[in-house]
């Protein structure tokens, strides 16, 4: 199954025109570039991580 989706993006991707090449291919290196960084920015600072925590998780004091 990952083979033939595999097989339909490489289609898929040959039939894009260059221009539509070269943006996509941008935007893939600056996301795999922009991964890493935002993880050390939100998990660096230890408040930081709990403000972005309690964003998604209510604590039990607070109920």
């Amino acid at each position: 199954m990952l083979r033939e989706q595999m097989v339909r993006f490489y289609v898929w991707y040959g039939e894009l025109p260059i221009s539509k090449k070269v943006i996509l291919t941008t935007f893939l290196f600056w996301v795999l570039q922009a991964i890493p960084k935002w993880g050390f920015v939100l998990l660096g600072d230890g408040e930081m991580t709990a403000n972005l925590m309690t964003a998604f998780i209510m604590p039990r004091s607070e109920l």
